[in-house]
């Protein structure tokens, strides 16, 4: 179909041709439309219609994800690897208490025999304890006084912290003695605790003669020793305690030494014998040279003996030992002390008397030694009651 303008021009042109030509022209018409076809698409009436404007040319730039710089890796720094040191191995000089922290106080885990070699990896801060490797103890370790393993090579052992250890008032213990369940002799003995023993004190009786000290073996953890052992410059601030373990007060007690008197209840009875005696120590010439021992006796009721054995670790064992006794009394009796050597007397009723100190007594190497201490005399209303204090040194 033509275009508006081309069909009114062929119309006109047509009407100018002489008829007889008409024939020639209409064979080209088909060329001349075309023609005029192709120039309608390029010549459009001025005004006719809006020229479309040319859609803007948009670039579509790709964004490229920005390479990302990598960071520098942080290199970890090698942990320097603590130096592991090897155990150092000592040897038992005596029987001791093995606990689960550097103090006396501490839970008894077990005992070790004399002359028992043991794996030290470690101590406290004063040296006082050194930590062994124990199978039956917490983690399989265990705590041991110093004083009574021999080892070298200490020094290379690390200092251990522990968060058992007690910071309150403390006392250092003078030479062995018994705890006991009370400020008193006529109290129960609950164990003994060796020379050079560090005590947590959590109190004192009305005249600072006995302290209370932390003692799991106790009525409620806690026990009592006689402060003419104990060195200490700690007892002014503790509280006063009640025999029954109530705080009835304050303040410093003045060290004055209590008036013997005589006690007319009869003394608890303990069970002990020659082969289960009260209290088994083993001296040394080296380390542990003396040892304490307090108690009780009545008769005829209550606890009428006491059986104290004690032996010597020497380096001769050839060679014969001096060693001296000290017995002091007091109640309304006395004590009469034979001496038993493996088994078997030796003496009857004149070792030892009330009131002697430093007596001789000759000792045969490589045997126990039992004193048997049993109450006599005649007390007011028939009841006789001795309380003592027994000692065994290697020097007077």
């Amino acid at each position: 179909m033509l275009p508006i303008g081309a069909a009114g021009f062929l119309s006109r042109l047509c009407a100018r041709i002489p008829f007889t030509m008409k024939p020639k022209f209409l064979a080209l018409l088909p060329l001349l439309t075309l023609l005029l076809a192709a120039c309608s698409l390029e010549i459009s009436p001025a005004g006719s219609q809006d020229t479309p404007e040319p859609s803007p040319t948009v670039l579509i730039t790709a964004t490229l994800p920005a390479s990302l710089t990598p960071r520098p890796s942080v290199t970890p720094t090698p942990v320097t690897p603590t130096a592991t040191v090897a155990p150092v191995t000592g040897q038992t000089t005596t029987q001791i208490n093995v606990r689960a922290a550097p103090n006396t106080s501490a839970e008894a885990l077990g005992m070790i025999e004399p002359f028992v070699e043991v794996q030290i990896n470690g101590k406290d801060a004063s040296g006082a304890w050194f930590r062994i490797e124990y199978p039956d103890g917490p983690d399989g370790l265990g705590w041991v006084a110093s004083q009574y393993v021999q080892a070298t090579g200490i020094v290379d052992v690390p200092v251990i912290e522990s968060e058992d250890e007690d910071t309150g008032p403390s006392g250092t213990l003078t030479e062995p003695v018994n705890v006991r369940s009370g400020p008193g002799t006529g109290f129960d003995a609950l164990g003994l605790l060796s020379a050079g023993a560090v005590v947590s004190l959590t109190g004192k009786n009305d005249d600072a003669t006995w302290l209370q000290i932390n003692f799991p073996g106790g009525p409620g953890g806690k026990g009592w020793v006689s402060a003419a052992f104990v060195e200490t410059e700690d007892t002014d601030e503790l509280p006063i305690v009640s025999e029954a373990g109530a705080v009835i007060g304050t303040g410093t007690a003045t060290l004055v030494p209590a008036t013997p008197t005589a006690t007319v209840v009869p003394a608890p009875t303990d069970e002990d014998s020659l082969n289960a005696p009260s209290a088994a120590v083993t001296l040394s010439p080296a380390t542990n040279t003396s040892f304490s021992y307090t108690g009780d006796l009545s008769t005829p009721q209550g606890d009428k003996e006491d059986w104290i054995s004690f032996s010597v670790e020497s380096a001769a064992p050839s060679a014969n030992l001096n060693v001296y006794a000290s017995l002091s009394c007091t109640g309304n009796g006395l004590l009469e002390v034979k001496l038993w050597l493996a088994g078997q007397a030796t003496a009857v009723r004149d070792v030892l008397a009330c009131g002697e100190t430093d007596r001789l007594i000759t000792y045969t190497p490589v045997a126990i030694h039992t004193l048997q201490l049993t109450a006599a005399g005649a007390g007011s209303g028939g009841l006789v009651y001795v309380g003592y204090t027994l000692k065994i040194s290697l020097t007077p």
